[in-house]
């Protein structure tokens, strides 16, 4: 969330806190370069629903940040 959008009183979006609290996670080490972790394993730890995550998932994906290995 931009400074002018919290000025302006607006909420930030839920995929926004997402993308934000699994960075933190990320870069604090606290989810481990190298392992391999499902969606609902990582919801968990974030304690974040499944939509929010997968935004931010697809987007750190296309970011170059992640990488996503599918299960089928």
């Amino acid at each position: 969330m931009t400074t002018i959008e919290m000025e302006a009183g607006l909420k930030p979006k839920l995929s926004d806190f997402a993308c934000n609290i699994f960075k933190e996670r990320i870069l604090s080490v606290q989810i481990i370069k190298g392992n391999t972790n499902t969606q609902s394993e990582i919801s968990t730890l974030l304690n974040l629903a499944i939509s929010p995550l997968r935004v931010t998932i697809n987007k750190f994906e296309s970011e170059g940040f992640i990488s996503v290995i599918l299960e089928r």
